[in-house]
This record gives C-alpha cells, sequence and structure tokens, in this order.
C-alpha cells in the first residue's frame, strides 16, 4: 500500500477560512482518484495536528498522480499556497477504517519519518520499503523532478493540471469547453505545455509502471 503523508507550508499565516479551503481542494484531489479506482482510496482524507493530512492508497501507483493533484487544486485557489508530501509504499499491519491514526506498518512508518526529516528546498519525497537500492533512487528522482517542474504552476496552470492528470482526464478540447470562461480553449494547450505537461506525463508513465503490483 501506500500511504502520503502531507502538512501545509506557512499554514500560520492562513486564515482557518484558507486552511479549510486548502483541505477541502486536497480531498478533491483525492476523490478524482477513487472516481477512477474506487479500490485505491481507503477512507478519506484524514486531517491532523492543524495542518497535516493523510491518505491511504491500496494501489501505490497512484500515490505520484495524487501528490500532483493535490498541488494542482491548491494551487488553483491561490499561488502562495503550498504543501509538501511524502509517500510511504510498504506493508500495513492494521488498518483502522474509521481513522488512519489508528493504523500501523512500513507504509504510515515511512511517510511520516519521511515528512518530519524532509529538508530544504525539497516538497515532495518517496520512501518505499523491501525496494532494491536503484528502484528507490529512481523513484526519489522522479519525485524531486516532479514537485521541480510543478512548483512553478500558475493558477491557471494548476487548473489546467487539475483536470488534465486527472486519471480519467478529457481531452484538451474538453478541457476548454470545461474551463471557459476563465481560460480560452486555444490557450490549453499553452498552460499545459508551459506547466511541464509533456515531461510530468513521461515521469508519471514510469512510476505508475514501477509501481504497479498487479
Amino acid at each position: 500500500m501506500a500511504v502520503i503523508t502531507g502538512d501545509i507550508v506557512r499554514s500560520a499565516k492562513l486564515s482557518s477560512s484558507d486552511l479549510d479551503r486548502v483541505f477541502d481542494a486536497v480531498a478533491a484531489a483525492a476523490a478524482k482518484i477513487a472516481a477512477h479506482d474506487d479500490a485505491a482510496l481507503l477512507g478519506r482524507v484524514e486531517r491532523f495536528r492543524g495542518d497535516g493530512w493523510q491518505i491511504a492508497l491500496r494501489d501505490p501507483k497512484w500515490s505520484l498522480r495524487a501528490c500532483l493533484l493535490a498541488r494542482a487544486h491548491i494551487r488553483t485557489l491561490d499561488r502562495a499556497f503550498e504543501t509538501r508530501a511524502v509517500i510511504g509504499i510498504g506493508r500495513v499491519e492494521h488498518l483502522d477504517a474509521r481513522s488512519l491514526a489508528g493504523s500501523t506498518g512500513e507504509a504510515f512508518r515511512l511517510s511520516g519519518q519521511g515528512l518530519d526529516d524532509l529538508r530544504g528546498p525539497a516538497l515532495f519525497d518517496v520512501r518505499a520499503a523491501s525496494e532494491e537500492p536503484d528502484r528507490q533512487e529512481l523513484a526519489s528522482a522522479l519525485l524531486a523532478l516532479c514537485d521541480h517542474v510543478s512548483h512553478g504552476w500558475t493558477p491557471k496552470q494548476a487548473a489546467v493540471f487539475a483536470l488534465a492528470l486527472d486519471p480519467a482526464a478529457p481531452g484538451q478540447r474538453e478541457i476548454g469547453k470545461r474551463m471557459r470562461p476563465q481560460i480560452t480553449q486555444q490557450s490549453v494547450g499553452g498552460h499545459f505545455v508551459g506547466g511541464g505537461g509533456p515531461a510530468l506525463k513521461k515521469a508519471l508513465d514510469v512510476f505508475e509502471r514501477l509501481f504497479c503490483y498487479d
């Protein structure tokens, strides 16, 4: 399984209403994964320690996409809003469906410790148990690259990616229709390319093959 543990950057500077909006955005991102694969998301997004959040995914391959979708939905609200997130991939000993706080296992431990250890400019990382060192290093590199590419998204770019990164993503023409009049249909492709869409798509393809255990 995969567990994603995150927190809101500079949360002390946000009003309680803005913080609620950010958590709603994370929940909206998780809902897109669940809508595509209803067995993937376990329970709901759980909020803890005021500015922290956590989700559990039965299928680890969706975890990087979930991180990017969370950033996209958050950044759509305001360019100043941001989250950190660390994916833990491993076994789960006990899963409490009522509250993830009561769950245990290496996926939870790796994710929580990874977030506590996160330092420097990087805001995304992954820790995978029982994986070959080369595989872990590749996964970490993919997270670092996706973090760097998506970090500069404008709200309009983020709005495009909130739709384009949906596992059941519509085509660019349909995205343009849904986003009018906020974004013109002709500019959707420009926002996608300008936000690193082609590179992110390749990285997601590799990550989702790397952690597909079917």
